[in-house]
């Protein structure tokens, strides 16, 4: 009884509330087509830190961790992300950066496996740049998905 009841306030709340196709489809891509997703890059992200954020790790246990875990799931992640096909141009926009800014992120996971592998330290630290122009995009995503959230009042908090 209580899934019906949830059910059918959820379907009014749309009905009334998200009348607008903008805002039906940014309700849809924040609550869920993202909620499906984020959890992925958080998981990923969180086990990079992890390791590079150790007062010693080797660049053996870095590649073991690049090969094994982070590469294939960020990989999973963004493929993902791309397979989410919001309706209007407005959300389009905004999770095109999304998607530039993981793409980025994935580029760097693998420059930085590519420069352990071949012991290319210039290879390394080439990823600053890459991570810098990742962050921009996200940083734009950010900006813009709050700024079209504030626009049609609905509630989204970085996660």
């Amino acid at each position: 009884m209580k899934k019906i009841s949830t059910f059918i306030f959820i379907t009014i709340l749309l009905l009334t509330g998200c009348s607008n196709p903008v805002k039906s489809d940014l309700f849809n891509y924040i609550n869920v087509e993202l909620n499906n997703v984020v959890q992925i890059e958080k998981e990923v992200l969180s086990s990079y830190e992890n390791v590079i954020s150790k007062d010693s790790f080797s660049y053996d246990e870095l590649r073991d961790l690049l090969v094994t875990d982070i590469i294939p799931k960020y990989t999973n992640f963004v493929e993902q992300l791309k397979s989410i096909k919001p309706s209007t141009e407005e959300v389009k926009n905004v999770h095109n950066h999304y998607i530039s800014g993981s793409e980025k992120q994935l580029n760097a996971f693998k420059v930085l496996l590519e420069g352990i592998n071949e012991k290319d330290n210039q290879k390394i630290k080439s990823i600053d740049t890459i991570l810098v122009q990742a962050r921009d995009d996200m940083t734009l995503f950010q900006e813009e998905i709050i700024t079209l959230a504030n626009r049609y009042k609905l509630k989204y908090s970085l996660q």
